[in-house]
């Protein structure tokens, strides 16, 4: 008999967004584009021409992605897709992040693995905005190496044949001007929601 989970992790996640998109109401980027938009219009004013509307198109536009910050993440809730007395649902991961003005990030990791081993990953990835009409939301994926799969447990991720595995990292989350959530996928055995904070 299984014992009844007290909260989903959509609704987890739902309350996440909720507090994310309250406290990042504020305007969310300096618009890289805004200047130019401004000399537009002064030199369309000079020549008697009427000035140029700015459409839905370049105000979504304006909303660029955060350059050149810091990003520290940590794991809220893990749930895993068959879960298993070995399994442990506390990672307590330590997340360093740099995004830099071109949508690239470097990170490492460190955290505990399901089996509740020291892990540490490495990695490199590439974020998208994939929705002008939503800003905050993004898609990540990062690729780096894993370590930390040692023992019985060494062969429960492929290829850790010298206790160093590739991996392959999605998710897909919300963030604003300081603050962040995430919703990663770990392959085929489980999943976690993270939060995290910006800084300069």
């Amino acid at each position: 008999m299984t014992s009844p989970v007290p909260i989903s992790l959509g609704k987890c996640l739902a309350r996440l967004g909720v507090m994310l998109l309250a406290l990042t109401a504020s305007p969310l980027y300096a618009g890289d584009d805004e200047a130019a938009i401004v000399v537009a219009q002064a030199a369309s004013s000079a020549d008697g021409a009427a000035e140029p509307k700015r459409s839905a198109e370049s105000r979504a536009s304006g909303l660029k992605y955060p350059a050149g910050r810091w990003h520290f993440q940590t794991t809220i809730v893990t749930r895993h897709f068959n879960p298993s007395p070995e399994h442990t649902n506390t990672q307590r991961m330590l997340n360093f992040q740099y995004w830099d003005p071109n949508r690239w990030l470097w990170g490492a990791a460190f955290l505990r693995n399901s089996f509740n081993q020291p892990t540490q990953y490495v990695y490199m990835g590439r974020i998208w905005r994939p929705l002008d009409s939503v800003p905050v939301l993004h898609l990540k994926l990062t690729g780096g190496v894993l370590h930390g799969y040692k023992g019985e447990y060494r062969d429960k991720i492929p290829f850790n044949h010298y206790g160093y595995a590739p991996a392959l990292v999605p998710s897909i989350g919300l963030s604003g001007k300081r603050f962040s959530t995430d919703l990663v996928l770990l392959g085929s055995a489980a999943v976690f929601a993270s939060a995290g904070i910006f800084w300069d």
